[in-house]
């Protein structure tokens, strides 16, 4: 018989660049979608084989309020790598995902790509949707 485990939503930490992020929507989940490593089969004429493609990382997908401070913050951290140069290179930079559930995804090589659509102006505050994608996750 196992153990069962309580899942807390305020249990849930996210770490970009050693930055703990707040600020989410309400309602919004936090996604992870893992990239490569999928299984399939092959079949030839000498029979049935197993092919494992290489595991790509994973792409973390979170919506903050359009009031959260950290929007600026990972703003900075976006427009820092879209202005590297030869002098100053891209700083990849770390992310982990610590869910209610205690599930951990801990990426070491990530970037952020650009600040999804803001929707605004209704009876509820928009929110903004970042996504931190690395090369590496466990």
């Amino acid at each position: 018989m196992g153990f069962s485990k309580v899942y807390s939503q305020k249990g849930t930490i996210l770490n970009v660049k050693g930055l703990p992020i707040s600020g989410f929507m309400d309602g919004a989940s936090i996604k992870v979608t893992y990239d490569g490593g999928e299984v399939q089969k092959t079949e030839g004429t000498d029979g049935a084989g197993l092919n494992v493609a290489t595991h790509q990382g994973a792409t973390i997908s979170f919506t903050l309020r359009e009031t959260s401070t950290d929007n600026e913050i990972l703003r900075g951290i976006f427009e820092a790598q879209q202005y590297a140069s030869v002098m100053q290179p891209v700083s990849i930079i770390p992310c982990t995902l610590i869910t209610g559930g205690g599930v951990v995804v801990a990426m070491t090589d990530c970037l952020i790509s650009p600040p999804g659509e803001l929707s605004t102006g209704d009876k509820k505050q928009g929110g903004i949707e970042w996504k931190v994608i690395g090369t590496s996750a466990i």
